[in-house]
């Protein structure tokens, strides 16, 4: 128990570690990147105040002790480029992310897990090896590029979708349902990371299921005479969820991440975005905050797969 205890910590003190340390990679400085060329006018005394306010003219392990302290109390620190608390520049953000990676992840596992069964089940058809290219092709394509596309033929070229933002101003303004100009900005972004993982959800699921038609408990359950759609979704692809488990459990820790290219090609408003951002601007404590959202992302993610094992297992809850 204590190992484990023990274990844990030096697991968190490595990732706060890593946490501080990468911003500080940067090169260049949050003073040169905030002021730019005015810089060169900045009296001796307010160049002093600023790098005092965000602790940048003490040493570096003081600096980490303040950052540890401040995480201790919840707060995340002062953000240099926006003046504002980390966490309050960050929740906006946040929502248009989670409202996109949510659909997302939601679309992109149920269809392709619908799909993959149906890849497996119907294998010999023609159709099923039109897909399975198709899906190889896109799963083979960064998720920038595709979203490029989709940009250049749905916005540029046919004019059917806005190309940038979360909202629409000019609909609001005549009186049109914001609802619909949110979903008309969410399109083309939420396609493009539908996109990028829906075909490997297929592809796994397809692989799982070609591993189990035949399983013994599915003999069985064709003996007593079950319907083939039952035993379709009931036991072969109940027996075919363990790696994809462990596949969305890994893909639910880096829908930030994920999302940080697809939010800079379509300007979406989201955590990504600001990511981007915050990286020019070498803003270390919204960069921190950031990168801590996401590592915090990546626990929850090995949490729910631990959770959806002992779901999908009954050997598992049998173990406690």
């Amino acid at each position: 128990m204590m190992s484990r205890v023990l274990g844990y910590f030096l697991v968190v003190l490595f990732i706060l570690g890593l946490n501080f340390t990468l911003p500080r990679l940067l090169p260049g400085d949050p003073l040169t990147a905030l002021v730019g060329e005015q810089e060169l006018i900045l009296t001796p005394e307010y160049r002093q105040e600023l790098w005092q306010r965000h602790r940048l003219d003490q040493p570096l392990p003081r600096q980490f002790w303040g950052y540890v302290l401040d995480l201790l109390r919840g707060d995340l620190g002062y953000s240099c480029y926006y003046q504002a608390p980390v966490l309050q520049v960050i929740l906006p953000p946040l929502f248009w992310t989670l409202f996109l990676c949510g659909l997302s992840f939601l679309l992109s596992t149920v269809l392709g897990v619908l799909l993959g069964v149906e890849l497996a089940r119907q294998r010999q058809r023609t159709w099923t090896r039109a897909v399975l290219g198709v899906s190889l092709v896109l799963e083979s394509l960064p998720g920038f590029l595709v979203g490029m596309g989709l940009l250049l033929v749905f916005s540029l070229k046919l004019g059917l979708l806005p190309f940038f933002g979360a909202l629409d101003f000019r609909a609001q303004t005549a009186g049109t349902p914001l609802g619909a100009g949110v979903l008309r900005h969410l399109a083309l972004p939420l396609l493009t990371l539908v996109l990028g993982e829906l075909p490997g959800v297929a592809l796994l699921t397809r692989a799982a299921m070609l591993k189990v038609l035949n399983a013994p408990c599915v003999l069985s359950a064709r003996a007593r005479g079950l319907g083939e759609t039952r035993i379709k979704y009931r036991y072969q692809a109940r027996l075919a969820l363990m790696p994809l488990i462990t596949r969305l459990g890994l893909r639910f820790g880096i829908l930030l991440a994920g999302a940080v290219p697809v939010e800079v090609v379509f300007a979406y408003p989201g955590v990504g975005q600001l990511l981007f951002q915050a990286l020019l601007k070498r803003d270390y404590p919204l960069i921190q905050g950031l990168l801590l959202l996401s590592l915090l992302a990546v626990l929850a993610g090995n949490a729910l797969a631990d959770w959806g094992y002992r779901l999908a297992d009954p050997r598992l809850r049998e173990q406690g």
